[in-house]
C-alpha cells in the first residue's frame, strides 16, 4: 500500500496483539499472518515510541527548556491525535497491497494497552493469556533469566518487568474492557490444542469471515519466520502446532520458585506464610526502585 492511500486503511483493520512476553504470541501472530488478508511483522515496536515523541533529556544540548515550552504551545494540545495519524500512516506504508489487515505484535506493549486504547477508539485488541508459570520456565529455557526471588530484590532487569508486571497489567486491561466488541480474549492452551478453531474464532469477532472470504493456512512456515529479527526462534524447531510446552513448568521450575510465584500471581491455594509475604514486599519495592532508577537515567520533561 502506498502512502498516498493511507486513508483506506480503517482503524478497525488496525489490530494489536497484546501478551507478556513468552506467552506465545509469535505463534498467533503467525498463525493470523496466515490468512491473505492480514499483515503481521514481527513486532514493530514503534508505538513505544511514539509513545516517548515530543519528550527530551531535562540535561539536553539543544535546551530542554525552550524545547519544552515550545511543545506546550504547539504540540501538546494535539499530541495525541497528530500520533495516531502518524502512526496508521507507517501501517499503511507498511501494508503490503494485496493486505488489508495490519496486525501489531510487540509484546512490551503491555506498557502502553490502555493508551493504545484510547489513541485507536476503534482498533481491535487480541489478548493472549497463558500459564504465568509456563511463561516463567519459557523465560529460563529461552533466555537464561534467573528466577531467583532473592536475586530479584538486589538486581531487579528489564527481563523481570516483562515475568513480573506483565501478567497482572494485561489481566487487568482485559477485566476493564470485558464485554467490549473490540477486545478479544484468547487463551495459548487453548490455541495449541485447536489452532484452527480458535483463529476462526478471531475472525469471526472481529468480522473479518463477513468482509473477506479468503480463509488462511494453518500451519508454520518457517521461511519467513527465519528471515525476521525479533520474534520467538524456538518456534523454527517444529513444523506443526503442538502442546508440548503446555505445563512445562513442572520439569522447569525449582519447587522454591514455584511456590513464590504462585504465590506472587495469587495462584496458591493456601496463603502464603510469613517469610514468602516478606519477600514479595522486598521484590516489590526492588521492582519499584528499578523503575525509577531507570527514568533518572533519561529524565524527560
Amino acid at each position: 500500500m502506498t502512502p498516498s492511500m493511507y486513508d483506506s486503511l480503517q482503524e478497525e483493520d488496525i489490530w494489536f496483539l497484546i501478551s507478556p512476553p513468552r506467552a506465545g504470541s509469535t505463534l498467533l501472530a503467525h498463525l493470523l499472518g496466515n490468512h491473505p488478508d492480514i499483515h503481521a511483522p514481527v513486532e514493530p515496536w514503534i508505538m513505544l515510541a511514539l509513545q516517548q515523541f515530543g519528550k527530551i533529556r531535562t540535561d539536553h544540548q539543544y535546551g530542554a527548556g525552550h524545547v519544552h515550552e515550545a511543545l506546550q504551545q504547539s504540540f501538546d494540545p494535539k499530541r495525541d491525535h497528530l500520533l495516531a495519524g502518524f502512526a496508521k500512516l507507517y501501517f499503511s506504508t507498511m501494508l503490503p497491497e494485496d493486505k488489508h489487515i495490519f496486525l501489531d505484535k510487540t509484546p512490551r506493549y503491555y506498557w502502553i494497552v490502555d493508551w493504545l486504547f484510547s489513541l485507536f477508539p476503534n482498533a481491535r485488541f487480541l489478548i493472549l493469556h497463558r500459564n504465568p508459570l509456563d511463561v516463567l520456565a519459557s523465560h529460563k529455557t529461552t533466555w537464561g533469566h534467573n528466577l531467583d526471588p532473592h536475586q530479584l530484590v538486589s538486581n531487579a532487569t528489564t527481563g523481570s518487568f516483562d515475568f513480573l508486571l506483565a501478567h497482572d497489567r494485561i489481566a487487568e486491561f482485559a477485566a476493564k474492557h470485558q464485554g467490549s466488541p473490540r477486545v478479544l480474549n484468547v487463551r495459548y492452551e487453548d490455541l495449541v490444542e485447536n489452532p484452527g478453531g480458535e483463529v476462526q474464532k478471531i475472525l469471526s469477532a472481529f468480522d473479518l469471515t463477513k468482509r473477506r472470504h479468503r480463509k488462511p493456512t494453518i500451519g508454520i512456515n518457517r521461511t519467513a519466520l527465519s528471515q525476521d529479527g525479533f520474534g520467538d526462534k524456538k518456534i523454527l524447531d517444529t513444523n506443526s502446532v503442538h502442546k508440548g510446552s503446555v505445563g512445562g513448568w513442572r520439569k522447569v521450575l525449582t519447587p522454591e520458585e514455584v511456590q513464590f510465584y504462585s504465590a506472587w500471581f495469587g495462584m496458591s491455594k493456601a496463603k502464603p506464610d510469613a517469610a514468602t509475604k516478606s519477600l514479595i514486599e522486598e521484590v516489590k519495592q526492588s521492582l519499584a526502585a528499578r523503575q525509577v532508577s531507570a527514568d533518572a537515567v533519561l529524565p524527560l520533561i
